[in-house]
């Protein structure tokens, strides 16, 4: 149920694509739901877990070899040129194939097969997030004006939609410009970013068939990242301040029961909310403070029970938390820019890991973000091989410490 894409993502397919590229380099027909007995809890206090012990950027994780691991799947979409967005508890997951220019091809996977989306989403559309009822909320986009016969001569139309027991929905808009969709709950409630008429993204909610703009924190722009099925949205919006170089100034957004709310950041300008669950926990990056004239450092948050709080990073590394869910668990990412290496990340009972080192095979491959994961802990990610997805082996006698 989870979109990929999060910062500041604009209305048209190129700032999604941007977006995507954006995190991967770490800077910038269905089945019934099993029931609760059959979670997956892949990590408790029996696991005798470990956490990333690592200095200067140098080394891994140390893990103890009784722990659970993960396997890595064999997925029905090729590795090379594509891209998981989303995935719901069921294992349904939507991809897109990164093509030229904006082609994307959007599409859907169930049951070990794959299913072509261009006929609903088009073939430069994306469907971006699955919830557990299979509707996908995504974006289609059109060809309203063509100047040339090259793919950048092309003037597009981007609309945000929902496609639901076959049939596709348009969203609508705000002041009738480009709007594309990010987010659905299993009500259906849609989240996403419109045009506000002056080329300005604001955040909206699909709700009861009707669209309303969320708001700022007091600047001009807003970005909506994810939904839970209370309602609950998150994202960022920009606030009355602005930095030196008179550049807006945005903040973590929670708005519920129609209030938007600022979350504040860990000490520095700017911090982004990027997922949310249904307990109300949020998790993004920050900003942390800084001295004058010095960079900027990232750092992975947990807000709850109003406190945004830092998550546990190893020594001379920074950190973005993409997802959590409904155990608590977070996946993300940990990197070092100064040396180019970019881990993803498992944040679980308070401590940090490197997902590199708790998976059984691998195939020699560096995991670099995670950058979704449902509730039963399948996390899905890229690497620079592409795209991976990752399942928990299930132990019997594991059960959850967390209620």
């Amino acid at each position: 149920m989870k979109p990929l894409c999060r910062p500041r993502l604009a209305v048209n397919l190129i700032g999604q694509l941007w977006c995507l590229s954006f995190l991967l380099a770490g800077m910038m027909a269905f089945p019934q739901s099993k029931g609760e007995k059959d979670r997956v809890y892949p990590f408790t206090s029996k696991s005798r877990l470990r956490p990333t012990q690592t200095k200067n950027c140098e080394g891994q994780a140390s893990i103890n070899q009784k722990l659970p691991r993960y396997r890595l799947e064999k997925s029905p979409a090729p590795v090379l040129g594509w891209r998981l967005s989303s995935i719901n508890n069921l294992g349904q997951y939507t991809a897109y194939q990164g093509g030229s220019h904006l082609t994307s091809y959007p599409f859907y996977f169930a049951q070990g097969k794959s299913h072509d989306l261009s006929t609903f989403f088009t073939k430069d559309g994306v469907g971006v997030a699955i919830n557990n009822r299979g509707e996908i909320a995504g974006t289609r986009v059109t060809i309203i004006e063509k100047h040339g016969e090259m793919k950048s001569d092309e003037v597009y139309r981007s609309r945000a939609v929902l496609l639901r027991k076959g049939k596709l929905q348009d969203l609508g808009t705000l002041k009738n410009k480009d709007s594309s969709a990010v987010d659905l709950n299993d009500q259906g409630d849609v989240v996403g970013n419109a045009d506000n008429g002056s080329g300005i993204d604001r955040a909206f909610l699909y709700h009861r068939g009707k669209v309303r703009g969320l708001g700022t924190l007091g600047g001009s722009s807003s970005q909506a990242h994810a939904i839970n099925n209370k309602r609950q949205i998150v994202g960022n919006a920009d606030t009355s301040q602005r930095t030196e170089e008179q550049i807006p100034i945005h903040h973590a957004f929670l708005w519920e029961k129609g209030k938007m709310h600022d979350l504040g950041t860990l000490g520095g300008e700017y911090s982004d909310a990027l997922d949310i669950n249904d307990r109300g926990e949020v998790v993004g990056f920050s900003w942390l403070k800084r001295k004058r004239g010095a960079g900027f450092v990232v750092r992975a948050f947990l807000y709850r029970q109003g406190k945004m709080k830092a998550l546990p990073t190893p020594a001379g590394w920074e950190s973005r938390a993409f997802a959590i869910n409904r155990s608590g668990d977070i996946v993300g990412m940990i990197f070092c820019q100064e040396k180019f290496l970019y881990h993803a990340a498992l944040w679980s009972h308070g401590k940090v890991y490197d997902l590199n080192t708790l998976v059984s095979d691998k195939g020699g491959r560096n995991l670099e973000s995670a950058d979704g994961m449902n509730d039963r802990g399948q996390i899905f990610g890229t690497s620079k091989d592409g795209l991976f997805l990752l399942t928990p082996y299930t132990e019997q006698k594991m059960e959850a410490t967390r209620e």
